[in-house]
């Protein structure tokens, strides 16, 4: 994955230490096709948006099932800045300009079905 150590260790310079989260274990047939779909696409960014009020902004995509929101995020391109890429896409998802504040939470997830396994 090209978001590496390296790369977030500025983005901990600049915005401080996040939380960290780790998750291993069995996932359904479903999920993993969902992880896998696109073995070059990783995720790098979700993005917590909250208007003046506090509340939270979801966005829905058609190929969710039905009822599934999610918060706005997705991939950091090869070579982007993250601050830039995490920006970009908060506006190609939500049509927002946002300003990033913190760096809430670092996940790493180890995935596993049928014998195969994805980090």
């Amino acid at each position: 994955m090209h978001v590496d150590d390296e790369v977030l260790a500025a983005v901990r310079a600049r915005f401080g230490d996040p939380v960290e989260l780790r998750w291993e274990g069995e996932i359904s047939a479903a999920e993993w096709a969902l992880a896998t779909h696109n073995p070059s696409r990783k995720h790098d960014v979700t993005l917590l948006i909250l208007d003046p009020g506090r509340r939270l902004a979801l966005i829905r995509k058609p190929h969710f099932a039905v009822g599934v929101w999610r918060p706005p995020g997705g991939g950091i391109k090869r070579g982007e800045d993250f601050v830039a890429g995490a920006v970009r896409e908060a506006l190609e998802e939500t049509g927002l300009h946002v300003e990033l504040r913190r760096y809430l939470v670092e996940s790493r997830a180890r995935f596993r079905h049928a014998g195969r396994e994805l980090a």
